[in-house]
């Protein structure tokens, strides 16, 4: 089973930039000027590192120059001209070009740039896994969970309740999605998966999963435990959901299962 932690590197950063960019506006961080700078300087440096991480993924960096020449017909370039454009417009805020009344537009292109990505594995007709709802299902997932985390991480003592509403509704959106995940794999195990294989794929679904929701749970206790103490355990709370999210990300890089497996 391969993993391809390059782009579960890629792919999980890019959607904690795009849940920070969608915490900040629907939280209203923006009300705390050093906590919104500490926000858009963790979105840049995911991004940047997520960058890094698909470029390793390339067998040669000379192609990414023609990455963008299938924007008509390919959603590999759709996806890193969408990322482009948000990269740009969070720099631009965090550079203070964009004033905070146009944090609406960063979080509308975060959302996005998440849903054009997930198009590549959505609308793949070789894995019968990926080629349905789950794979947008999963990557919204990991948007709400990883931005409803990182938000009081981010204010710390001055964590009050707007953040922890828009906390506890990003970790509930995002857990329930995470763990219907695998109900939209069904069909295509049937069809795609060798007997063979079943059982090997099963347990990795199960244990990976388990070790997930496990991630999750936790992570959003330490959150929860944290608010009362402003902060003591915002940062470990994130760590375990940071964590979680790249498990289930490994899992749905490993339940790419060709037809004729």
């Amino acid at each position: 089973m391969q993993y391809e932690l390059s782009l579960v590197c890629f792919t999980v950063l890019g959607q904690l930039a795009g849940g920070i960019a969608l915490a900040v506006w629907l939280a209203g961080l923006d009300r705390f000027p050093d906590v919104e700078r500490r926000a858009w300087m963790l979105a840049l440096g995911a991004g940047i590192v997520g960058m890094v991480g698909a470029a390793s993924h390339l067998s040669s960096l000379g192609s990414a120059f023609y990455s963008l020449s299938g924007l008509g017909a390919s959603w590999l370039s759709r996806e890193i001209a969408a990322g482009a454009i948000f990269g740009a417009v969070v720099l631009l805020r965090f550079l203070g070009v964009l004033k905070a009344p146009m944090n609406w537009l960063v979080a509308v292109l975060g959302v996005a740039f998440v849903l054009v990505m997930a198009q590549i594995y959505g609308q793949n007709n070789v894995s019968p896994l990926w080629n349905n709802a789950g794979a947008s299902l999963s990557f919204l997932a990991a948007m709400c969970l990883l931005g409803g985390a990182a938000a009081p991480a981010l204010a710390g003592a001055k964590a009050d309740d707007r953040i922890g509403r828009v906390s506890a509704l990003g970790l509930l959106v995002g857990a329930t999605a995470s763990a219907v995940l695998p109900v939209f794999w069904v069909k295509g195990v049937l069809t795609g998966l060798d007997p063979a294989a079943l059982g090997v794929f099963s347990t990795a679904v199960i244990c990976m999963s388990l070790t997930q929701m496990a991630g999750i749970i936790l992570g959003g206790a330490c959150l929860v435990w944290g608010f009362p103490r402003k902060s003591a355990l915002f940062w470990p709370g994130f760590a375990l959901i940071l964590a979680a999210t790249v498990v289930g990300r490994m899992l749905f890089y490993a339940s790419n299962i060709k037809v004729g497996f």
